[in-house]
C-alpha cells in the first residue's frame, strides 16, 4: 500500500508542478520545488528498477535511509548483477562434499541473498547478520518461508561482531560499507569475520568505484578523519596485496561498483594490530 501511495505521490507532484503557473508567486516557487524532487525520485527509481531491483527492494532501503543513512552506507540496494558478481567464488558444490555453510553480513534488502541461495543445495546452511530490525523482519518473511525449507536460513539482528557462530564458514559475503567506518572498526570486523572461516575458505565484499575520492574529498578539512582514511585504505590494500584472488565491476548498479575476492588458508592464524 505504501508503496502505491509513493508513486502516486511522485505522480501528482509531477503533474501539479507542470501546471501551476510560472508567474504564481510563492505557491509557483514550492510547487516547483517539489516538482524538482519528484523527477529526481522518479528517475533515481526508474535507474533502480533498469538495473533490476524490485520496488519493494528500492522502497524499503529509501525507509531505512532515511533512518539510519550512515549505517546503510549506499546509494540503494545492491542490484541483481551485483549479487551475481559477489557470489561469483561460490562454486557448485561437488560430489560427496558435505554441506556448506555460507554467512552473509549485511544483507539488507536481500538482493545479493537471492542469487547466493541459487548457488546452494539441500542441506546447505546460509545464515544472514542484520542490524537493522525491519531488514531483518523482511529477510525472515522472504528466506525463512516454506519456499527455502531444504536449506537450513538463520536471520540475526546484530552486529557482525557480536555473532558467534556454532561452526565456520566455507564462504562469507560482506556487503557493509567499510568505507564508512574507521579504520579500527574494519580492522575488527575482518578479524573476526577470519576467526569464523574456515581453512580455505573464500571472502568477497563489495565497495563503490572512486569512493576512496569522494571520502578524501568529505574529510579534506577533518585531518583527523583524513589521516584515519589513509590508515584504512592502506588496510584494505595490504590485504588485497596478500591474500586477494580477483576483482569485478559491476556497471549495471546505480553507482558502478567493485567486489574483490580473497581466499584464506588457515585465517584464524592471520592477526590484525587493531
Amino acid at each position: 500500500m505504501y508503496k502505491k501511495l509513493f508513486l502516486k505521490g511522485l505522480l501528482v507532484a509531477l503533474c501539479f508542478s507542470f501546471a501551476t503557473p510560472t508567474q504564481a508567486g510563492f505557491l509557483s516557487k514550492s510547487a516547483k520545488t517539489l516538482g524538482v524532487v519528484a523527477v529526481l525520485s522518479a528517475l533515481y527509481v526508474g535507474a533502480q528498477l533498469y538495473c533490476g531491483n524490485t520496488l519493494n527492494d528500492v522502497w524499503m532501503f529509501a525507509k531505512e535511509f532515511a533512518k539510519n543513512p550512515r549505517e546503510m552506507g549506499g546509494f540503494g540496494p545492491c542490484s541483481p548483477y551485483l549479487g551475481d558478481a559477489a557470489t561469483a567464488c561460490i562454486q557448485a558444490k561437488q560430489i560427496g562434499q558435505k554441506p556448506r555453510r555460507f554467512l552473509e553480513v549485511g544483507p539488507g534488502t536481500g538482493s545479493v541473498t537471492r542469487r547466493l541461495v541459487k548457488k546452494m543445495v539441500p542441506g546447505d546452511t546460509l545464515d544472514l547478520v542484520e542490524m537493522q530490525p525491519e531488514l531483518c523482519r523482511s529477510l525472515e518473511r522472504e528466506f525463512c518461508s516454506p519456499e527455502y525449507k531444504d536449506f537450513n536460513i538463520a536471520v540475526h539482528e546484530k552486529m557482525i561482531q557480536d555473532f558467534k557462530p556454532s561452526e565456520k564458514y566455507d564462504s562469507i559475503v560482506i556487503t557493509v560499507p567499510f568505507n564508512a567506518f574507521p579504520a579500527a572498526v574494519v580492522k575488527d570486523i575482518w578479524a573476526h569475520v577470519l576467526r569464523m572461516l574456515a581453512d580455505g575458505g573464500t571472502v568477497s565484499y563489495v565497495a563503490y568505484c572512486q569512493m576512496d575520492k569522494l571520502k578524501k574529498m568529505e574529510y579534506f578539512f577533518d585531518a583527523k578523519k583524513t589521516a584515519d582514511y589513509k590508515v584504512n585504505l592502506t588496510f584494505l590494500s595490504d590485504l588485497h596485496k596478500l591474500y586477494g584472488v580477483g576483482k569485478a565491476t559491476e556497471y549495471k548498479n546505480v553507482l558502478p561498483i567493485n567486489t574483490f575476492y580473497f581466499k584464506f588458508n588457515n585465517p584464524a592464524d592471520i592477526r590484525f594490530d587493531v
